[in-house]
C-alpha cells in the first residue's frame, strides 16, 4: 500500500512539473511573438540605457579621471578600489540583467486575470495555484531575457564595452544571488497579488513597494554614492539582492564571505 502511494505521489509531481515546464514555454513563446514591440522594445532598453551612461560619464568623467575623486569616499570598502566610468556602463548592463530576472509582472499578471475572471480557470486547475503564477513568470522572465535584455546586452557590449566578471567565484555567487533575489521578488509580488481579492486594484502599492524597492537594492543608484543612512538601511532589507549585490560581486567589488552576511541579515 505505501508502495502504491508513493508511485501515485511520484506520478502527480511529474505531471505537475511538466504541466509547469509547457506553462513556462507557453508564456515565452507570447512574449517573442509581436516583431515590432520586440524590436520597440530594444530600442527603448537601449536609449534608456545610453541615457543613464551619459549621466555617469557626465558625473565621473568620460575616461574616469574624476574617479580618484569620488573613490576615496564612494568606492566598496571591501574592494578598496575607485569607481571609474566603465565600472559604471558594466554596473548598469548588469543590474539591467538582474532586474530582468527579478522583475517579472507577476503582482498585475494576477490583477489581471482577476478582472478577466481567468483566475477561476487556474483555481480549478490541478496544478496548485502559486506554481501556475510562478510559470507564467518564469516564461515571462525567460521570453525578456532573450528577445529584450541580450540584445539590449550585445549592443551594448559592441557600443562601450562591458568588462567581464572579476573572478570566477564571484561570477557564481552572483548568480547565487540573483536566484535567491527571484524567490524574494516572485514572494513580493505573489502577496501584493493576492490583495487583489480584497481591493479593486493594486497598482498603487506596486507603485509604493517596487518604487522602495527600486531604490533600496541599488539598481538606480550604487550603494557607493548613497548616504551612510540609507546604505545602512538597504543593508537591512534584503532589497540588495535586487540590485547591487549581484552586480558587485561580478565586478569584483564584494567578496562573497561579506555578501554571505548581508544575504543572511537582509533576509533574517
Amino acid at each position: 500500500m505505501t508502495t502504491e502511494l508513493l508511485n501515485e505521489q511520484l506520478r502527480l509531481t511529474a505531471t505537475s512539473v511538466r504541466t509547469f515546464l509547457r506553462l513556462a514555454a507557453m508564456i515565452f513563446r507570447q512574449h517573442v511573438t509581436y516583431r515590432v514591440e520586440w524590436l520597440f522594445g530594444i530600442f527603448h532598453g537601449l536609449l534608456f540605457l545610453w541615457i543613464q551612461v551619459a549621466i555617469w560619464r557626465a558625473l565621473l568623467g568620460p575616461e574616469g579621471e574624476r574617479a580618484a575623486t569620488l573613490g576615496a569616499t564612494a568606492s566598496d570598502s571591501a574592494a578598496g578600489t575607485p569607481i571609474t566610468a566603465s565600472d559604471m556602463v558594466t554596473y548598469l548592463v548588469a543590474a539591467r540583467v538582474v532586474s530582468a530576472v527579478v522583475g517579472a509582472g507577476v503582482a498585475r499578471d494576477m490583477e489581471s486575470r482577476l478582472r478577466t475572471g481567468h483566475i477561476v480557470n487556474d483555481l480549478l486547475r490541478p496544478t496548485g495555484f502559486p506554481f501556475m503564477v510562478l510559470g507564467r513568470s518564469l516564461g515571462q522572465t525567460a521570453g525578456g531575457l532573450l528577445s529584450h535584455t541580450l540584445p539590449v546586452v550585445v549592443l551594448a557590449h559592441f557600443i562601450w564595452g562591458l568588462q567581464p566578471p572579476g573572478s570566477l567565484s564571484g561570477l557564481v555567487a552572483a548568480a547565487g544571488t540573483v536566484g535567491v533575489a527571484l524567490v524574494i521578488s516572485y514572494a513580493i509580488a505573489y502577496l501584493l497579488g493576492i490583495l487583489g481579492f480584497w481591493v479593486w486594484t493594486t497598482e498603487h502599492f506596486e507603485w509604493v513597494v517596487f518604487g522602495v524597492i527600486h531604490v533600496l537594492s541599488g539598481a538606480a543608484i550604487p550603494y557607493w554614492f548613497l548616504p551612510d543612512w540609507l546604505r545602512a538601511v538597504g543593508s537591512a532589507l534584503p532589497f540588495h539582492v535586487m540590485g547591487y549585490t549581484p552586480v558587485a560581486l561580478y565586478l569584483g567589488k564584494m567578496p562573497a564571505a561579506e555578501a554571505t552576511a548581508l544575504i543572511a541579515i537582509g533576509c533574517a
